[in-house]
């Protein structure tokens, strides 16, 4: 799996990780306020990005082991939701290369179910995949609306989260089901004991 990473700045590694339906395009305000301290390695992640995005991940495991791959021997690792688990879980299986974690508003379990009741309802995730299912762009904006719901500026923050949407290019054919079956199916709430990073 070849992994697209936009690089700039120098000084420690941080690579960022983007969230379901996004791509890194939505890190260029922070990458380069942040470029003036650290290396940037803003990823695109698997089957996004704006030249040839393809998917043949079949795993987190794999897309988790194409990363540590790609990037330096250690890095600091911001992830946002999906990007999040997946920063979650990298530390917990190459502990030596992630030193310290940034969740952005993230979870170890996506979906709840009868033992953990943080996370959205079954019934809603799997209407909200029967929406990306039937149009693609008009559940995208739906799930865009949402992420800016409740804020001081959700007009503007709506307004750059289309913009980098639409910058980033279409994903490929199977990227947007691969990431909700990731949202499904990742479950780390065993694994936090054994995520030490700070």
């Amino acid at each position: 799996m070849t992994l697209q990473i936009h690089v700039e700045g120098s000084g420690d590694d941080i690579v960022l990780l983007h969230g379901w339906g996004m791509n890194a395009t939505v890190w260029r305000a922070l990458g380069a306020a942040m470029a003036a301290d650290y290396r940037v390695h803003a990823v695109e992640m698997p089957g996004y990005g704006v030249a040839e995005a393809a998917l043949s991940a079949e795993s987190l495991d794999e897309v988790i082991d194409a990363l540590a791959a790609a990037l330096p021997a250690r890095v600091r690792v911001c992830g946002w939701s999906l990007g999040g688990q997946v920063a979650m879980a990298w530390a917990r299986r190459h502990p030596a290369q992630v030193s310290h974690l940034v969740l952005l508003g993230s979870t170890p379990r996506f979906v709840s179910n009868g033992e953990w009741g943080h996370g959205m309802a079954q019934d809603e995730f799997d209407g909200f995949v029967a929406d990306v299912e039937n149009s693609l762009p008009r559940a995208r904006l739906r799930f865009l609306t949402l992420q800016a719901n409740g804020d001081v500026a959700a007009r503007g923050v709506l307004r750059m989260l289309r913009e980098s949407i639409d910058e980033g290019g279409a994903p490929a054919d199977n990227a947007p089901a691969f990431g909700l079956a990731l949202l499904r199916d990742i479950d780390l709430r065993a694994d936090l004991p054994q995520i030490y990073q700070p």
